[in-house]
């Protein structure tokens, strides 16, 4: 290898070194002001969790073949810092065949699950879907369904959280 071919090697390397930190240099010139604003330098970020969990279940029946069972759980007792609280649970049911009137749990304690079956609480047919607006942070759902008969598990689903500003609305 000469000289030549020497000094064109270390040439591109610093190249690419000087890529590199050219690179580096940009993007946290950019990422600055973001990150100040994210970390808060200089302001104080508040954490607060939401009060209220709202959850949909896009799929509740009665009837059809097919009965649904719809869980909550207050988790709002965990490691990870999150002030538990208790509340209750309104269940708000949406149908085009009729609605009940909506259903309200007693207190759920951090930690409590409830469930119930859409058949305990509709009259006849149901198909629609159901909303919680529970009166604490944290609450997660999961809801089943089985034939009429609750041999069958036919399916499952995570609730879906509905946040502060919904599409649409």
């Amino acid at each position: 290898m000469g000289k030549e071919e020497t000094m064109r090697g270390w040439f591109v390397r610093g190249l690419g070194l000087l890529g590199v930190v050219g690179l580096l240099v940009v993007s946290l010139v950019v990422a600055r002001p973001v990150l100040g604003a994210v970390i808060g330098a200089d302001d104080e970020v508040e954490d607060e969790q939401p009060q209220t969990t709202r959850l949909l279940y896009p799929l509740a029946a009665n009837g059809f073949g097919i009965a649904t069972t719809i869980v909550v759980t207050n988790t709002s007792a965990d490691p990870f810092g999150s002030e538990p609280k208790s509340g209750s649970c309104t269940f708000t049911f949406f149908s085009n065949n009729g609605v009940p009137d909506p259903l309200v749990t007693g207190t759920l304690e951090p930690g409590q699950v409830y469930s119930f079956n859409v058949a305990d609480h509709t009259n006849g047919l149901f198909g629609g879907y159901v909303i919680a607006e529970c009166g604490f942070p944290l609450a997660r759902g999961v809801a089943y369904t089985s034939d009429d008969g609750g041999v069958l598990l036919t399916g499952s689903y995570t609730a879906e959280i509905i946040g502060d500003e919904r599409p649409g609305s």
